[in-house]
């Protein structure tokens, strides 16, 4: 599986990530003693991918004006990504320009994911300044009572990226960016819909994604 060079951080508070760890594994095996084989445990994260290819030197004949390659003219586009990794697979995938803030988050985690989750799960993600905890817990407080779910969020470990697994799918997405956007010759959904379908068989299968 590949995994981001700056995975582990320094600043990162090692008796906060053994608490979340133990606690995973306590609920794990509580719910195989119960028998429960549907709860969905759910990755959420964002990324930002800049389109087009980098090449920041070119040669040029002394004198003459520079014109920049035709295939560089998207190379100050960039594009936002939210999505969801369950049972190895991305789902709910969002792209779009704008920036993502609260508004942004939260409309697609009510409207998109939520709705779309097929058993009670627990939704993982990090502290990321627009995820307001107070709203979200409000939003799926509300769901779970409208539609008689048992959803649950947890909060990983500030600076744990090794907990949310779609983390490493971003990184690892990143460094293939040349395959994903073939001179954006496609819509970009396509693109990413189209690089995933063979990406998350490789690294992501079910039988390769572990719960720390």
């Amino acid at each position: 599986m590949l995994k981001k060079s700056h995975l582990f951080d320094p600043r990162q508070d090692k008796s906060s990530l053994k608490q979340f760890s133990t606690r995973l594994k306590q609920r794990l095996e509580l719910q195989r003693q119960q028998g429960i084989t549907k709860h969905q445990y759910v990755y959420v994260d964002e990324a930002g991918f800049w389109l087009g290819r980098h090449k920041p030197h070119f040669y040029g004949k002394r004198g003459q004006q520079y014109a920049q390659p035709s295939y560089l003219e998207n190379q100050s586009i960039k594009r936002n990504v939210i999505g969801s990794l369950i049972n190895g697979k991305v789902q709910n995938l969002m792209i779009f320009e704008d920036t993502i803030d609260s508004a942004v988050f939260e409309a697609w985690f009510s409207q998109q994911l939520l709705p779309n989750l097929a058993h009670n799960a627990t939704i993982i993600m990090d502290n990321a300044r627009f995820h307001r905890k107070a709203t979200l817990f409000e939003i799926i407080k509300r769901f779970n009572r409208d539609n008689k779910k048992r959803h649950t969020i947890w909060f990983q470990p500030p600076y744990s990226p090794e907990v949310n697994m779609i983390e490493n799918l971003w990184a690892a997405m990143k460094k293939e960016k040349k395959k994903i956007l073939p001179q954006l010759t496609q819509p970009l959904v396509a693109a990413f819909s189209s690089f995933l379908a063979g990406f998350e068989d490789t690294c992501f299968s079910e039988k390769r994604v572990k719960l720390i």
